[in-house]
């Protein structure tokens, strides 16, 4: 059996790692101006941990809410039943947070 050959990194991937170490979401989500937004983080999620999103919560300008789920982590919110959870919770607090506005001549929109 041959072994693989070894192969260096190639320019993309560190681009990619400076692009990440680079990044700041927060200043993203000031630019999100008064739109509504809302976060639900698994308390336990090792990828994007707790700290990284309190400031994107923080600089967000608009309506918002930030719903972390205990003994969760990135796996148990991207498939069922968590998933299932995510979506329920997202639909209920966006229910409340849209504005409706009339459209004269059309139906009822979000707005």
């Amino acid at each position: 059996m041959q072994a693989a050959p070894a192969t260096a990194p190639s320019r993309f991937d560190l681009a990619s790692v400076d692009a990440m170490l680079d990044s700041h979401p927060e200043d993203a989500a000031r630019r999100i101006g008064g739109r509504s937004i809302s976060l639900v983080h698994g308390e336990n999620d090792d990828t994007a941990i707790i700290e990284g999103v309190e400031p994107v919560f923080a600089n967000a300008p608009g309506p918002k809410g930030w719903i972390t789920i205990p003994d969760a982590d990135r796996n148990h919110l991207d498939a069922r039943p968590g998933l299932a959870r995510v979506i329920t919770l997202a639909v209920d607090w966006f229910s409340e947070h849209l504005v409706r506005v009339e459209c004269p001549g059309s139906e009822t929109v979000a707005g």
